[in-house]
């Protein structure tokens, strides 16, 4: 999960606004390590296949002096 959450938040600092996870369906594991990372807004089945996108949060807004 910390690798996920580092990765997310790595993109987050890129500009990123989704992070999207395409797993086996049947790979229950990862699917619900994309749950954990937030609420999924979009999946899509192909074939054996399930692509979840997750929306990544803002970052913090750094402190006003």
């Amino acid at each position: 999960m910390a690798l996920a959450r580092h990765a997310a938040a790595h993109a987050r600092s890129g500009g990123a606004h989704t992070f999207s996870v395409c797993a086996e369906a049947s790979n229950l594991p990862m699917l619900g390590l994309a749950r954990r990372l937030g609420r999924p807004t979009e999946s899509r089945q192909q074939g054996t296949h399930l692509d979840v996108r997750v929306p990544l949060p803002a970052p913090p807004c750094p402190p006003h002096f």
